[in-house]
């Protein structure tokens, strides 16, 4: 799963201010490099992806979940700083939720 393209992914995200903070991976996903993904929480999680987070303007938290498998794709949520650690929560899982939804199935 984590393989160089990951990490060229990290590093193009990185470069426009990105902090990985999420890495998604399926239940049984071998070991990950933590020189690859730094400090970032590993959740295992139906979707395989990433999650970024920044600064988009004052009181406000950007993050975009990134789609490793298929088609490239992200969505974002913006979280606002007044919101609970369980509201920032909420909004996240609503957006792998979606991105669950939108993912292609294995299905003919």
């Amino acid at each position: 799963m984590i393989d160089a393209g990951v990490g060229d992914i990290i590093a193009q995200y990185k470069k426009y201010g990105w902090e990985l903070r999420r890495l998604l991976v399926p239940e049984g996903s071998r070991e990950v490099d933590r020189a690859v993904i730094g400090n970032a929480d590993v959740i295992v999680s139906d979707l395989n992806g990433l999650w970024f987070s920044r600064r988009s303007k004052p009181g406000s938290e950007t993050w975009e979940l990134r789609r490793l498998e298929g088609i490239p794709f992200a969505l974002i949520a913006i979280v606002d700083d007044r919101s609970s650690d369980e509201e920032r929560e909420e909004i996240l899982n609503q957006i792998e939720l979606e991105m669950l939804a939108s993912s292609p199935t294995d299905a003919p």
